[in-house]
């Protein structure tokens, strides 16, 4: 079993309609915490938030001058990745071979940088950190410094059902397509909405990856990947091999036990369930 959507110590391309439009660096765990088996660390540039009615490509890098293979050679690049209105997004996941046994990671730390002088967020308009007390995913507590917006707290993300996520659209799992063989789905991915800030915030993302995925870039794997948004139709996802072709699905997957139940009718044996939890920050990081 791998330990994500992604190939360890491996650096993707975020490719819009032949545009590139972001990176992603995907590693072993750096902290000691059973319940991360892989992180992520993506830099996307405008048109990829929020995931386009088109979809995106992952592919191997075309534009790096060397490979990006471990994570102290991904924090010496990514400044020079970034750009004017990216998105910094550092992402803990955990991987299991049962839905049952699937238990979340932390949510990642993630602050905007300060340099000498200025800093970088009063530059660019961002409020400063307050202290507040935040709930992470696991149950426990931590007092941290954390980014509101200006003139208030952070904005909360209230109902999950049914709202945009800025990768991915709630209500609408993502098929990840093997593109040797167009058109097999290989797995599925649900996002619960991001909270309306430019702030730090946090979303969780659901992963079902079927027997026959193997990360892009990988030995197995494809050199890219396509994400689409899944169509619908009166009989539910379009595309979808249902283990039990008696069961209803819901018509819209709009929450996690949605996916859950959606996931468990089309779950074969050496399937993976994949828990993400995701930070964004629309600023340079101190912590990437």
């Amino acid at each position: 079993m791998f330990n994500g959507p992604f190939a360890d110590n491996t650096t993707l391309e975020v490719v819009l309609n032949g545009n590139l439009v972001g990176y992603v660096f995907a590693c072993p765990p750096s902290i000691p915490n059973e319940r991360v088996h892989q992180e992520q660390r993506w830099v996307l540039y405008d048109g990829a938030l929020p995931l386009p009615s088109t979809g995106i490509t992952l592919r191997t890098p075309q534009t790096l001058r060397e490979p990006l293979t471990t994570l102290e050679a991904w924090n010496a690049t990514w400044p020079d990745l970034w750009r004017k209105g990216a998105h910094y997004v550092k992402v803990y996941s955990a991987s299991y071979a049962s839905i049952s046994t699937a238990a979340p990671p932390p949510a990642p730390t993630l602050s905007i940088a300060r340099s000498v002088g200025m800093a970088i967020e009063e530059r660019i308009g961002v409020a400063l950190p307050t202290k507040r007390t935040s709930k992470a995913l696991d149950g426990s507590t931590a007092t941290t410094a954390e980014w509101g917006p200006a003139g208030g707290g952070q904005t909360g993300g209230g109902d999950e059902r049914g709202q945009i996520d800025y990768r991915f659209q709630s209500g609408v799992p993502i098929a990840a397509y093997d593109p040797t063989a167009y058109g097999q789905i290989r797995g599925y991915v649900f996002g619960t909405a991001i909270p309306a800030t430019t702030s730090y915030r946090t979303n969780v993302e659901y992963w079902t990856l079927l027997p026959d995925y193997a990360p892009p870039g990988s030995r197995s794997g494809a050199s890219q990947m396509p994400l689409e948004k899944v169509a619908q139709d009166e009989a539910g996802l379009v595309g979808v091999v249902i283990a039990n072709p008696g069961r209803i699905l819901p018509r819209t997957v709009d929450s996690e036990s949605a996916f859950r139940q959606f996931s468990s009718a089309v779950w074969k044996e050496g399937s993976t369930y994949v828990i993400a939890a995701c930070a964004y920050l629309d600023a340079p990081p101190a912590d990437p």
